[in-house]
């Protein structure tokens, strides 16, 4: 890996006409210099964070052509591509010279299984040696087989539920937050998750980051309240389409279904949309003005709020624009001291909760399953599920 690769590789993200969705995080990048053995970042702007931005999975260093271009197919890693085929999976093999820790594998096989129960029942034949988000429903029944074993690691991953704030009626403030008095939190994490989660309250910031703002009171389930805001806002009998899909959560389906049994002693009718896994991404989310959304784990505030609640962020699901929010998204990143920080980020979360168009009902764990011959150390990463999306890289066969 050269400097030029590194370079090339950040580049790819901040020409004019990208659409990576890694782009806003280096918006403040102005120039990128190739120092020979090092390279220098430009900014136009302060960012505390720049460091946690750069192991984003959308970041990797790829090798730099002629042109300045990358070639994306190349890799850094521990392992080449060798096969691969979009929404099918890939297969890579070792790199020979590979010199660092890890990658004990020589060859690794990804398949996309979108089907929960064909999922598991790939592990249960031995036809797959790990798999990822298991339904936690079945959790204790595939954790009694004697050849599986199951992890389930605490995230910073979350579940939102993201109303198009220029979107009648979700412009109205009250409507929106009678829609967070709606939702029995609690109630969802026992039943659907199966306690595998940590509850949320409504800003996109999760106990696994720095800066969690204790001092926020915990949002309840409150449906009198509610009727009281739709009566305030002359929305009363409120109906509303809620958009989801099986695989975006374990679970998801259901927990609309409960949801929308919550709603009813708020006199709101949320129906239920069942969509199709297939083009949900580029369908239904950003596009229709309700729907649920799984969000993998960043490492910072500034990441997350960067990506999908600033004004302008290419990602910003619930299309809400507040002044104030993003004055202190600025302060916030050019600020070192600890404790100026978290009180702006406070602040934010609260102008979030109060104000923004995001439910986030909770926040779930990884849980994933493989087979007892697949080893790991123990400590799991909380980023992305299977070990930080790096167990091909971190784990081994035992036996």
């Amino acid at each position: 890996m050269t400097a030029e690769d590194v370079v090339a590789s950040m580049n790819h993200h901040r020409g004019e006409d990208s659409k990576s969705a890694a782009k806003a995080l280096l918006d403040s990048v102005e120039d990128i210099v190739d120092n020979g053995d090092s390279v220098t970042f430009k900014l136009s702007s302060p960012n505390a964070d720049l460091p946690w931005i750069m192991p984003d999975y959308h970041l990797p260093i790829l090798k730099a052509q002629a042109d300045g271009s990358i070639d994306w197919a190349s890799g850094g890693g521990p392992y080449r591509l060798v096969d691969h085929e979009w929404g099918v999976g890939a297969r890579l093999v070792r790199h020979d010279d590979w010199h660092g820790e890890g990658a004990y594998f020589d060859e690794v096989v990804f398949t996309i299984i979108n089907d929960p129960n064909a999922r598991q029942t790939a592990l249960l034949t031995g036809d797959a040696d790990s798999v990822s988000q298991i339904e936690n429903k079945t959790m204790a029944l595939l954790a009694r087989d004697p050849n599986v074993e199951i992890d389930n690691v605490s995230s910073a991953q979350a579940i939102t539920m993201p109303m198009h704030c220029d979107t009648a009626p979700f412009d109205n403030v009250d409507v929106r937050n009678a829609l967070k008095l709606a939702i029995n939190r609690e109630e969802l994490v026992e039943k659907i998750t199966f306690g595998a989660a940590t509850v949320g309250n409504d800003f996109h910031h999760s106990p696994a980051m720095p800066y969690w703002p204790d001092s926020i009171e915990q949002r309840q389930y409150d449906p009198e309240q509610a009727k009281a805001l739709l009566k305030k806002a002359g929305m009363e009998n409120l109906e509303v389409n809620f958009s989801t899909a099986d695989s975006i959560t374990t679970g998801a389906v259901d927990a609309a279904v409960l949801f929308s049994e919550h709603a009813k002693a708020a006199g709101i009718k949320v129906n239920v949309v069942r969509e199709p896994n297939d083009g949900y991404w580029s369908d239904v989310w950003l596009t229709k003005p309700f729907v649920m959304v799984t969000w993998g784990a960043r490492p910072t505030p500034d990441v997350m709020y960067t990506l999908a609640y600033k004004d302008d962020a290419p990602w910003n699901e619930s299309r809400w624009q507040t002044a104030r929010f993003n004055e202190l998204l600025g302060q916030a990143k050019a600020e070192l001291d600890d404790t100026k920080r978290a009180e702006m980020y406070t602040e934010m979360a609260q102008i979030s909760r109060d104000d923004g168009g995001s439910i986030i009902p909770y926040f779930p764990n990884f849980v994933y399953a493989r087979r007892k011959n697949v080893r790991h150390i123990g400590q799991l990463a909380a980023s992305w599920h299977m070990d930080g999306a790096r167990a091909a890289s971190r784990w081994w066969f035992e036996g």
